[in-house]
């Protein structure tokens, strides 16, 4: 009875997309639309995306602030919106397939502008070419570049059959929002062009300041993705910790860990060390608006990810940035970060609230701690953050909205 059930689901989950994308095309060709409650919407920004990103919510709380505009989000993932806390949305409408997307974009006229999120970019792929057709501005805002990890021929067949999707984003959009150095990788790996890029970094939220006793001891802590042993090296290597739970609990270093919430991943192996190990701890997922009142009691925030640890092109950590970065300073933490993530730990040491590490010094950590000049970093830290604040850079994007072209 339960091979029943697994081959039963095996099925639903193959034949229920093409059992839905053909009855949305068939109603799609006949003009029928989806979703009649789109019409009451006066729509200037439209989102659409296949999983949420955190970013998208960020943005979209300030520009709730600043502008009378209605936001309406179409997203793929329920699981990924809920995860991210999508009530900043005046409407949000989830989508099955590319046709109940296109379906939907029959209830939207004319919408001022279309922000497109990804990877993935299916999706962002099929926005951005209906609109452009109908001459609404199209933006790709992107948090990875896939074709960084591996160039055109990743070893893993999901991203194989969408960096054409990404290419098209990339070409297409009429302009390219980046908080990363990226897209200077797209040029040289598809041997394009993209018309416009705006530089948007996350930024920061501003938050209340209060006084928090700090863990007794050294406590660092993680945000984000972690991967078991039975992922694939090639790509995860880099979030497959053992490596450093073991090297951080032998000095009776504290490391917590947060893990991402829209990531449906076995943590078995990780919630038995934690269940043994005195100074691994293992978290509960929490949401965004929560992450800086909850790890403000740690005392680094740290980002562990070296060239060596996986099969991925060294520029794609050289370039890159993350969410997580800006979390720590929110929290007030400096930041222990690799040597081999050159932007992220350039930025960092731009404001003097970060320690750029080797794998070997995380072998070392009371000594560095000892030698770092804690307080006197973290009062740096206070001072420099306010340039950061992203209430004061919001206004970058929404010249974006309402411009012609990027200036």
């Amino acid at each position: 009875m339960k091979k029943f059930f697994i081959y039963y689901e095996k099925a639903k989950n193959k034949l229920w997309p093409l059992v839905t994308s053909v009855y949305d095309f068939i109603l799609f060709k006949l003009g029928v639309n989806s979703a009649k409650s789109l019409k009451k919407f006066n729509v200037p920004v439209l989102y659409v995306g296949d999983e949420m990103a955190a970013r998208i919510t960020r943005v979209v709380s300030w520009l709730k602030v600043k502008t009378d505009y209605e936001f309406v989000l179409l997203c793929n993932s329920s699981k990924s919106a809920h995860a991210f806390h999508v009530d900043q949305f005046d409407k949000v409408v989830y989508f099955r397939n590319e046709w109940h997307l296109r379906r939907l974009f029959l209830n939207i006229s004319s919408p001022q502008v279309v922000h497109t999120f990804g990877p993935r970019c299916k999706y962002p792929s099929v926005a951005i070419d209906y609109y452009n057709r109908k001459n609404i501005k199209t933006l790709y805002d992107l948090q990875d570049v896939q074709a960084s990890n591996f160039g055109l021929n990743p070893p893993f067949s999901y991203m194989k059959q969408d960096l054409p999707n990404e290419k098209f984003c990339f070409e297409k959009a009429t302009c390219v929002v980046s908080y990363s150095l990226e897209p200077l990788n797209v040029r040289k790996i598809y041997n394009t062009r993209y018309q416009d890029v705006l530089f948007f970094p996350n930024y920061l939220d501003k938050i209340p300041e209060v006084k928090v006793d700090k863990l007794e001891g050294i406590h660092l802590v993680y945000l984000g993705g972690i991967a078991g042993s039975d992922k694939p090296k090639a790509m995860l290597g880099c979030i497959q910790f053992f490596w450093l739970i073991e090297v951080l609990t032998k000095q009776k270093i504290h490391f917590h860990v947060y893990p991402t919430p829209n990531r449906n991943v076995y943590l078995g192996e990780y919630e038995k060390i934690s269940s043994e190990n005195p100074y691994f701890h293992l978290h509960k997922p929490v949401p965004q608006k929560q992450v800086p009142t909850e790890i403000a009691k740690y005392h680094f925030g740290i980002l562990p990810f070296f060239d060596e640890d996986d099969d991925r092109h060294p520029t794609k950590r050289m370039r890159s940035t993350s969410q997580k970065f800006y979390n720590y300073i929110e929290a007030g933490l400096p930041v222990l970060v690799s040597q081999d993530l050159k932007f992220q730990s350039w930025m960092a040491k731009r404001v003097g609230f970060a320690r750029v590490m080797t794998r070997e010094d995380f072998s070392n950590i009371e000594s560095i701690v000892e030698g770092i000049g804690y307080e006197n970093m973290i009062d740096q830290l206070k001072t420099n953050r306010v340039k950061y604040f992203l209430e004061d850079h919001i206004e970058k994007l929404m010249n974006l909205y309402s411009s012609k072209n990027v200036e």
